[in-house]
């Protein structure tokens, strides 16, 4: 048996994943949308070629909006791969870690 997950459920995932680790995944979304509207559509203009192109750009800005409605939090910041710290989320300290 194999795991599979519909378009709503895909977004789903994406929008759980915190913020700034998200971004590459929004990406893959929409490239992966835009070559399986491709295969399935075989535009043979430059005009065909965009609009799946924006399609499938939509799929991911759509999942970004989502996330931003769903959590309160913006998911493009100001911060670049170039400065990978200042990325990543940091947990917060528990009781525990501080004796």
């Amino acid at each position: 048996m194999q795991d599979v997950l519909d378009t709503k459920g895909v977004l789903r995932l994406v929008q759980s994943i915190p913020s700034p680790k998200a971004e590459p995944f929004k990406m893959w979304l929409a490239e992966v949308t835009t070559t399986t509207l491709s295969r399935q559509e075989h535009p043979t203009s430059f005009e065909a070629s965009r609009d799946v192109a924006k399609r499938g750009g939509k799929v991911a800005n759509t999942a970004k909006e989502e996330y931003e409605r769903t959590t309160g939090v913006k998911a493009v910041s100001s911060l670049n791969a170039s400065d990978k710290p200042a990325l990543e989320i940091q947990a917060p300290k528990s009781e525990d870690d501080e004796g």
